[in-house]
C-alpha cells in the first residue's frame, strides 16, 4: 500500500500532512510524497528522504500511485480528477461547501474518510 502526500494548493496553506518525523508511526507502508510538500512548513524534500520516502516530481505522478492520500485541505475539483481509481482520501473535506469535490471522487470510486465530520472529545 502506498501512501501519498501532495502539495497543498489552497492559498495561505503551509500545513503538510505527514512530517518527516511521523513517518515512522506509518511503518510497513510505502511512503511518497509530492516534491515541495512540506517547504511552506519548513520541512524539506531532504527531512523526507532521509527517512526513505519516495520523492515524486508532481501531483499527476504522485496521484497515480497512491492508494491512500493524506491532506490537510479538501481538494478541488481538478486534483480531484487525478485520484486512482478506488483510492482513498484522509482530509478535511467540509462535503457540503465542496460538493463539486465530492462528485469528482466519488466518480473515480474514491473513499472519503473526513476528518472534520469525525466527532473529537
Amino acid at each position: 500500500m502506498i501512501v501519498g502526500v501532495p502539495r497543498e494548493r489552497a492559498a495561505g496553506e503551509k500545513r503538510v500532512a505527514l512530517t518527516p518525523s511521523s513517518i515512522a508511526k506509518v511503518r510497513g507502508l510505502s511512503v511518497a510524497v509530492e516534491r515541495g510538500a512540506g517547504e511552506a512548513a519548513d520541512m524539506p524534500d531532504s527531512a523526507y528522504a532521509e527517512h526513505g520516502v519516495r520523492m515524486l516530481p508532481d501531483a499527476k505522478a504522485l496521484y497515480a500511485e497512491a492508494d491512500v492520500v493524506l491532506k490537510v485541505q479538501p481538494p478541488d475539483p481538478d486534483e480531484a480528477a487525478l485520484f486512482k481509481e478506488g483510492s482513498a482520501l484522509v482530509s478535511f473535506v467540509y462535503p457540503l461547501a465542496n460538493v463539486p469535490s465530492l462528485k469528482a471522487l466519488a466518480s473515480r470510486g474514491v473513499t472519503v474518510f473526513a476528518m472534520d465530520l469525525i466527532p473529537r472529545i
